[in-house]
């Protein structure tokens, strides 16, 4: 007995051996919008990863923009007190600061990154489209024999 499908669809059993070519192609027919459909769920489905994938990565290019101005800031400060006071504890201290936002910031930006180079693309849809288009395909050469 054949496996439910995803989806909450039953399989039907299908004896090839009691049916002429004719009949299993104009059944074959009839399940091909059936197959676009499934076909155009998966591809929603993988988009819908992808597109998770991407506003992770945005956000984190984001964290990492704020943090770079906020280094730009203390930087600017830290050279202004460094000119004012010429005392090292002062403008050492806010060096400190601005080294250790930017290894956040470096951070951030390689993590983001690293969101982007995940995607992945359609890998499954384009496997069974694939795979969809050879069967079709052999239908066809076996049907014009």
């Amino acid at each position: 007995m054949p496996e439910p499908q995803p989806g909450g669809k039953e399989p039907v059993e299908f004896d090839a051996a009691e049916h002429s070519l004719n009949e299993l192609v104009s059944e074959a027919g009839g399940l091909i919008p059936r197959l676009v459909r499934l076909e155009i769920e998966l591809a929603k489905a993988e988009l819908a990863r992808d597109v998770k994938k991407i506003a992770q990565g945005s956000g984190l290019f984001a964290v990492a923009a704020v943090l770079g101005h906020m280094m730009l800031i203390l930087l600017l400060i830290t050279a202004a007190l460094g000119i004012m006071a010429l005392g090292l504890p002062a403008w050492l201290s806010f060096l400190i600061v601005t080294v250790a936002v930017l290894l956040v910031v470096l951070l951030l930006g390689f993590l983001g990154l690293r969101q982007f180079r995940q995607r992945q693309g359609l890998p499954r849809t384009s496997a069974t489209i694939a795979n969809s288009m050879s069967v079709f395909q052999r239908g066809r050469r076996t049907a014009g024999e």
